[in-house]
């Protein structure tokens, strides 16, 4: 597993050195601890008792740097081993979702923290639950974590963030010559404080959001060549690859007709025609028989956000909008406890700017109560009974709650499909930096048009797909599709 891949699994960026001294700045204890908020990290306390001065080093290059953010103790009635405290005058960038989740024994989890014997460097182990105390009222604990092959003191990974499927589920407290792995549940948190929980606006994620796996879906045609996530807009440049210098456009077409039943489809369709291939597909392409290029574009903005997000897909229909009629991909998306309403947009054109320019048009005319109104119509009602908190995506439709207030959150993502030359002369040593400067210039073109405050209002999120001739490729999909 390469570095980034053990950051990304662990999520090292949201786990921090912690340091905790007397008045005197003396008396130094060591230990872990991990965002939860923007401004709030998670640790044990018996890390910071008897200590004034609070330290947080955000990264390994800090603690030897010794550049850090001071901490403040956010107080407790809780006699447990647990410390919320709160960055001063700093607002972190990610912060690990928490989960309100019983897991049994011998249930594989996660944790990463900073042992002393590692110096100032992360130790992410793999470890299992070997005992659980949660039907034991007068515990002190929720739960016992086996030890890793990695580590052999834990001195220093108190505080440490236990991890199940990307949550965290509890806060590690080591105990017994720093060897016993203790943890206390984010669910014994949540029930020993539950008024100061409320008031800082914690959403403990359930089990059944935590272990929900969107649909099956087909291989996608597309990798992601250039990933700007932490732009702004938010910014991915896909690409389909060539084979000895010829563009897979024929990979292209194959893997997109293996979509169009999960584009088309509702999930109620799908179910009354379970394990009849044959018959999903020849209900999808009866919705594609009059298929104009913008459908072709809104099926590849459908596959972009299966392939990079967890969503729970809604059916597309036509939509008749300010500007003219155009294809609905509406997704939802249940992140940390909030629900997301993510609206697709999508644009094909034979150059970058009228397709963004196009874009942004229909982003104008979604943006209207009346068309985001149908499409919260519509999502209830597509809604399935197989479809996880079906009680939280009630109130979406709700239409005695204020349109804005039935979800948390919208998301626009947006497919622009262009002619490119850096399809057209393509180059392999030129071709990301060609690339870059479209994604460059589509930016550009966008941040004109709206604020930088809209942007992240609205939470763009832009998938840029160069193609060689976007006529011709309109007249392959047909060609392929007809062939079905």
């Amino acid at each position: 597993m390469s570095c980034e891949e053990i950051s990304t699994e662990f999520q090292v960026d949201s786990i921090f050195i912690l340091e905790a001294a007397d008045a005197n700045n003396e008396n130094i204890n060591r230990g872990t601890c991990f965002a939860i908020s923007e401004n709030l990290v998670l640790t044990a306390k018996h890390l910071i008792s008897n200590r004034n001065i609070f330290r947080c080093y955000l990264t390994s290059d800090d603690f030897k740097n010794k550049q850090f953010s001071y901490l403040e103790i956010i107080k407790h009635d809780s006699s447990w081993d647990f410390a919320i405290l709160r960055l001063s005058n700093k607002n972190l960038s990610t912060f690990i979702p928490l989960g309100d989740v019983n897991i049994p024994r011998l249930t594989a989890v996660k944790s990463c923290g900073y042992p002393i014997e590692a110096g100032y460097i992360h130790s992410p182990i793999d470890v299992f639950v070997t005992n659980d105390y949660s039907n034991i009222q007068t515990h002190d604990y929720s739960f016992e974590l086996s030890q890793a092959l990695n580590v052999n003191d834990y001195q220093g990974m108190s505080g440490s963030p236990v991890l199940y499927k990307d949550h965290s589920i509890g806060v590690l407290v080591v105990q017994r010559s720093s060897t016993i792995l203790k943890v206390i549940s984010i669910k014994d948190i949540a029930r020993e404080i539950p008024v100061l929980f409320e008031e800082l606006n914690f959403q403990a994620i359930s089990k059944d959001e935590i272990e929900y796996s969107p649909p099956y879906q087909p291989p996608s045609p597309f990798y992601t060549r250039i990933d700007c996530k932490n732009d702004t807009p938010n910014m991915m440049g896909l690409d389909i690859g060539f084979d000895r210098s010829i563009w897979r456009v024929n990979n292209l077409i194959d893997l997109s007709k293996e979509w169009i039943v999960d584009y088309a489809l509702s999930a109620s369709v799908k179910k009354s025609l379970e394990n009849r291939v044959h018959s999903q597909m020849k209900a999808a392409l009866e919705l594609f028989k009059e298929a104009d290029i913008d459908v072709m574009s809104d099926l590849f903005l459908h596959i972009a956000i299966r392939e990079n997000h967890k969503t729970i897909p809604i059916v597309n229909k036509v939509f008749n909008t300010q500007i003219g009629s155009t294809f609905s991909c509406s997704h939802i998306v249940l992140e940390k406890g909030k629900i997301e309403i993510w609206l697709g947009v999508s644009s094909i054109k034979d150059n970058l700017k009228d397709a963004t320019n196009k874009a942004i048009d229909n982003i104008s005319a979604l943006l209207s109560h009346k068309d985001i109104e149908k499409r919260l119509i519509l999502i209830t009602e597509e809604m399935d009974d197989s479809w996880p908190f079906k009680d939280k995506l009630k109130k979406i439709s709700d239409s005695s709650t204020p349109i804005f207030q039935r979800f948390d959150k919208i998301v626009i993502p947006i497919f622009i499909t262009h002619d490119s030359q850096s399809i057209q002369n393509y180059d392999e040593n030129k071709f990301e930096k060609d690339l870059k400067k479209e994604m460059d210039e589509c930016r550009l073109i966008l941040q004109q048009k709206f604020s930088n405050e809209i942007i992240q209002l609205l939470d763009l999120k832009v998938f840029i797909f160069p193609v060689n001739n976007t006529l011709d490729l309109f007249s392959q999909f047909k060609e392929g599709i007809s062939l079905c």
